[in-house]
């Protein structure tokens, strides 16, 4: 294999077999068959774990215990005999499906290897199939990767818009038919800025083509045109407007690329227009050391504008943050001030119910999902690639992809696969054993409000 995926050597030619005969042993089956079903980051992935050796990549899965050795880093032999005999047993397109996003996502689970429990749970979990629960009634989508931001706590930073780091109009308008039609909420998620797509219009009119009738919402860094959001708030989207700071200077300084007397000129605009509904204007501010003391007046400001909600969000750093604690009798007094003026102007706020590892105590803090989730019963969040991933907060934890690539579309129901992945052991996994946030790693400390 080569590392850069621009020269993929594999081609569809590879996966004739697996698409002619689905059903066949995953144990007879070599890596490179399998490689081009899979999104970019399956590849990279799978690629990382193969050692980007061209040939183990043509060695057979039932041959490649070195491999699954590596993916399940401190796998005892005996639970290693268990997944290689497995192989004998298992569809390829059920290792496609289910077992290559659970070797991605088993890097992140090594810590929880203290035995061999995660892959023997998941493998209880694969052999023994279940009814199927409802299919998700919050959708949230991340249309794009692309930002035209470099905020100084996000790694989305593409310098504009990026079409292969784009979900095609076609694939958004299918999950909006099929999968919305089970949702009570579609979000257009703001990990990349969707309004930056030429002909977003368009993907906003599927909506109203495949008569979507729930809630609909936008993250959004509002630095789109005001007509835009003009739209949108005809269209009756709850819009979700990203701002950290009411000094010009330290906004420019977090969201890196902003135009800060456009964007709050287009904010007062949205505000009044909006006025009769301040419910559909709501703030995001994630919090950071560097802007504590932005609390109190993002609350006054929130009120000036007219806004009808205030989250604080608290920004999740690599390795934890040590200042949540140093200073945390400032963010609480702040928040409490926050409090007051919210009230005062009629404005609801959400504060999380803890800093780091530490409660908050206040009466009017939201419930996180600190001390357990119920989010992956009923949210999934669809990348611009098609993965599924458990929620709102980035989780990298995947259930596996809606399409596969290198398959035409037409020979892919999207309802069935949805329904595969969502009814899955990958899925299944996380709700009866992950879904905490004493388990899953990602989740310690979550601030999702």
């Amino acid at each position: 294999m080569h590392d850069d995926l621009k020269t993929f050597p594999f081609t569809n030619k590879d996966v004739e077999r697996i698409i002619s005969h689905p059903d066949m042993p995953s144990a007879y089956v070599e890596w490179r068959e399998l490689l081009p079903l899979l999104t970019e980051g399956a590849r990279l992935d799978l690629g990382n774990i193969l050692g980007w050796s061209y040939p183990v990549s043509r060695r057979a899965l039932g041959s490649s215990r070195t491999v699954f050795r590596k993916a399940f880093d401190g796998i005892s032999d005996d639970c290693l005999d268990r997944m290689m005999a497995s192989l004998g047993d298992i569809p390829v397109i059920d290792f496609v499906n289910h077992f290559v996003p659970f070797m991605r996502n088993a890097g992140d689970l090594k810590q929880l290897f203290i035995s061999d429990t995660v892959v023997s749970d998941f493998l209880d979990i694969y052999h023994q199939p279940r009814g199927k629960i409802p299919m998700p009634e919050h959708l949230m989508i991340e249309i794009t990767k692309s930002c035209n931001f470099a905020c100084t706590m996000c790694s989305s930073r593409t310098k504009g818009f990026r079409k292969e780091l784009t979900m095609t109009l076609e694939d958004f308008g299918e999950i909006v038919r099929v999968l919305g039609r089970k949702a009570s909420c579609i979000r257009l998620n703001g990990y990349g800025e969707s309004t930056i797509i030429p002909g977003f219009m368009s993907y906003v009119n599927c909506l109203d083509e495949f008569e979507f009738r729930g809630l609909r919402e936008i993250i959004t860094n509002l630095s789109a045109p005001q007509d835009v959001y003009e739209e949108l708030a005809a269209r009756g989207f709850v819009i979700m407007a990203s701002w950290d700071s009411t000094d010009k200077k330290q906004f420019v300084s977090i969201r890196r690329g902003a135009n800060y007397p456009v964007m709050l000129s287009t904010l007062r605009k949205l505000g009044r227009s909006m006025g009769a509904e301040p419910e559909r204007l709501v703030f995001l501010s994630t919090i950071q050391e560097g802007n504590i003391q932005e609390i109190e007046p993002l609350a006054r400001f929130a009120a000036e504008i007219g806004a009808g909600l205030l989250i604080f969000n608290m920004v999740k750093e690599e390795g934890g943050s040590p200042w949540m604690n140093t200073r945390f009798g400032e963010i609480i007094s702040q928040f409490k001030r926050a409090k007051d003026v919210a009230d005062s102007a009629g404005i609801q706020i959400k504060v999380p119910d803890h800093l780091g590892s530490r409660t908050t105590d206040l009466d009017f803090s939201a419930k996180t999902p600190i001390e357990g989730c119920d989010m992956p019963n009923k949210e999934v969040l669809v990348h611009w690639d098609l993965e599924t991933t458990v929620c709102n907060m980035f989780n990298p934890y995947s259930y596996g992809a809606l399409f596969l690539q290198n398959v035409p579309r037409q020979q892919q129901s999207m309802e069935e696969r949805a329904s595969t992945l969502w009814n899955g052991p990958n899925a299944r996994l996380f709700r009866e054993r992950l879904g905490n946030g004493s388990t899953h790693p990602y989740c310690k400390e979550c601030y999702f409000l």
